[in-house]
């Protein structure tokens, strides 16, 4: 979409052509030449454009929408009026994606974005964001595009048997790095409890000095007050009660408010569409993206506030976690070498969602998550 090519003298008074009903389809770079003429190769490259099926959308610095691609016109329904107008009042219809957010993360770090997203026909896209840059690198545009990586998606099933094979392991591994983390726990904290309260009760003589053995009661009594609190602060970590007994929302409210009293990270949470219950497997696996995204950020991130969204739209309940912290180069990690980033994908992809973990340096930490409302009944390798 662009305004249309300058006039030469020798036609300038001809009658003006009407003005289409639907936005002219042409792409960069801008038709008009340094000396203000019709680029020669304008109509080269909107054939070329044209051609193509990937979506290609053009915007300016203040990410107001200045051109499209045909694939993009028939993608989000645009009309002549969209033409000039700012990014969040161009519908989109893929999801999960906030095509404003992104496009302002790119904005203010230069850093390209991807994420994979879903239309409501079924269609699966990968969705760039690439700054357009000057000379000097500074921010001069954004190019948005997708991708039609449907029939990869599809594919994927008959990938064979080594990939399912492969994400049993991961697994398994993610499992056992969860009971070793367990194991640990109880052995150092849970033990030397116990050994002290055995020293203590041995250290009694019932026989001896009144105020001695009551002493020794009293710490007796302390200790096992001790052990109840770390057992029950273990059983909260591994499933919290209320969670099959109140649902998802009073429990994130539960969650924040203990994670915010354990590390001083302040969460603002917002909860839009769930005052009901889910699949008690749906809300186990968005409860544990939740609590392994926020241990994360105490770990990781060097902040002291974390957003948590969870919402429901259409037949997808979507989870955003973001942070403003130190971020790290998603290329250079291995998602499957960290049991945490490891366990979120597994159970995302084992209820058919679709998880994007977006960082950079510098510019903190998004993750989403759309999760179908009706997944499958019983989830493979986790117990419920």
């Amino acid at each position: 979409m662009a305004r249309r090519p300058r006039r030469s003298a020798a036609r300038a008074t001809e009658a003006p052509a009407p003005v289409p009903e639907t936005p002219p389809q042409v792409w960069l770079p801008p038709l008009d030449g340094p000396s203000g003429d019709p680029c020669p190769q304008a109509d080269d490259l909107a054939r070329l454009v044209a051609a193509s099926e990937v979506g290609l959308l053009a915007l300016d610095r203040e990410l107001w929408l200045r051109r499209a691609s045909p694939a993009a016109v028939s993608m989000l329904c645009l009309q002549a009026s969209h033409l000039g107008r700012p990014l969040a009042e161009i519908p989109c219809p893929l999801s999960p994606i906030d095509l404003v957010s992104d496009a302002i993360r790119v904005r203010d770090t230069l850093a390209p974005v991807e994420r994979e997203a879903r239309h409501p026909d079924g269609r699966w896209f990968l969705v760039a964001f690439r700054p357009v840059c000057t000379a000097d690198h500074s921010f001069d545009g954004l190019a948005l595009s997708w991708v039609d990586i449907s029939r990869f998606r599809a594919a994927e099933p008959h990938a064979g048997h080594h990939q399912l094979r492969a994400l049993s392991q991961r697994l398994l591994e993610a499992q056992e790095a969860e009971r070793r983390a367990l194991a640990a726990e109880m052995h150092d904290e849970i033990g030397q409890l116990l050994t002290g309260l055995n020293l203590l009760l041995l250290s009694i003589d019932p026989h001896g000095d009144a105020a001695a053995v009551a002493a020794y009661l009293s710490q007796a009594r302390r200790t096992v007050g001790e052990l109840i609190a770390r057992v029950r602060h273990l059983s909260l970590d591994l499933r919290p009660p209320m969670l099959d007994d109140l649902g998802l929302r009073p429990t994130l409210d539960w969650l924040a408010e203990r994670y915010t009293a354990q590390t001083r990270v302040r969460v603002h949470l917002s909860q839009i569409g769930i005052d009901r219950r889910f699949s008690p497997m749906l809300e186990l696996v968005v409860y544990r993206i939740i609590q392994e995204a926020l241990t994360n950020v105490a770990r990781h991130a060097e902040t002291t506030e974390v957003t948590v969204r969870v919402w429901t739209e259409n037949d997808q309940l979507h989870v955003l976690v973001e942070d403003q912290g130190r971020g790290f180069d998603p290329a250079a990690l291995d998602p499957y070498r960290s049991s945490g980033l490891s366990g979120m994908s597994e159970r995302v992809a084992l209820l058919g969602g679709a998880l994007t973990i977006t960082s950079a340096p510098g510019v903190g930490t998004s993750i989403r998550a759309a999760l179908p409302l009706h997944p499958p009944e019983q989830m493979p390798g986790r117990p419920g």
